[in-house]
């Protein structure tokens, strides 16, 4: 499996489970809102039924004792339902941090993904450069040594071009005599050894 179809692959799982999460922390939030909104209904609610008990007290003839007992109920309701808000928005707060952690979180590990990539890309671009260089270094070599040898041809050439015909006929003048004093030589070394064994020389075959 290639790196694109692998991106392909792992994006349409991670969309799915991103927007499942992102809906559920919606739902979550919204439940939390939710209860907020119900303990405000409630109180208000309450509020405007203790208010009308209130009323109702001024019509009986134990007034004061009347509006204790509706006041005291009233605080004990009201108390309640602080206290439920108090612990709801604890929640709510604790969510949010959780949430916020969890977004940081997200966010180090994509901006470790993105260095690391970056770094990949860096060491390929490094490496690719290095190729380059040596296979510049590796032309130049290849360049320079055929140069050379061109050169040394050249001068080779030249070298034998610029030989006069009197420097020619002078070379081979030189080896014939090379070749005559070879020759005396091995003539005399002849007739000293038939000297010595006393059998005559027999004469040598004319010069070519």
């Amino acid at each position: 499996m290639n790196k694109l179809l692998l991106a392909r692959v792992l994006m349409a799982v991670a969309v799915p489970f991103f927007a499942q999460a992102s809906v559920a922390v919606t739902a979550r939030q919204n439940d939390f809102e939710g209860e907020l909104s119900r303990i405000q209904a409630t109180r208000a609610q309450q509020e405007t039924q203790y208010q009308k008990e209130e009323a109702i007290c001024y019509g009986k003839f134990a007034v004061t004792d009347c509006l204790h007992a509706v006041r005291a109920r009233r605080r004990e309701s009201f108390e309640l339902l602080r206290k439920q808000e108090v612990a709801l928005r604890q929640a709510q707060r604790q969510f949010k941090a959780a949430q916020q952690l969890e977004r940081l979180k997200e966010k180090s590990a994509e901006d470790r993904s993105a260095q690391n990539a970056a770094n990949r890309l860096e060491a390929m671009q490094a490496q690719k450069a290095r190729e380059e260089r040596l296979e510049i270094a590796s032309q130049k070599a290849r360049t320079q040594l055929q140069q050379t040898s061109n050169v040394s041809q050249d001068r080779k050439k030249t070298h034998y071009q610029g030989r006069s015909e009197a420097d020619r006929a002078q070379e081979r003048k030189q080896f014939q005599e090379k070749q005559d004093q070879a020759r005396e030589q091995r003539a005399k070394r002849e007739k000293t050894r038939l000297e010595k064994s006393g059998t005559k020389a027999k004469p040598l075959p004319p010069a070519p």
